[in-house]
């Protein structure tokens, strides 16, 4: 909960671990499962540009038990 009182106020949704997963491929075929690279939850933060972002998740107390994350940029549609 550190991690999240440092970002506190870019913080837009705390998130969600994830539970079961499928993945769709694109024929149609679904496998169980996330894939090679399955995600285990998220949060969203609100950044300047996608370095800002980055820098803030560095914090993340998920890596310094060896795990990873990946930074995506949310593209407003329409």
């Amino acid at each position: 909960m550190a991690w999240f009182g440092e970002i506190g106020p870019s913080i837009v949704d705390m998130g969600s671990p994830f539970g079961a997963t499928a993945t769709i491929e694109s024929n149609g075929s679904v496998s169980q499962g996330g894939g090679s690279d399955p995600a285990t939850g998220y949060t969203v933060i609100e950044a300047a540009d996608i370095d800002a972002a980055v820098d803030r998740a560095k914090g993340c107390p998920g890596l310094s038990s060896g795990g990873t994350l990946k930074v995506y940029e949310a593209v407003q549609m329409g």
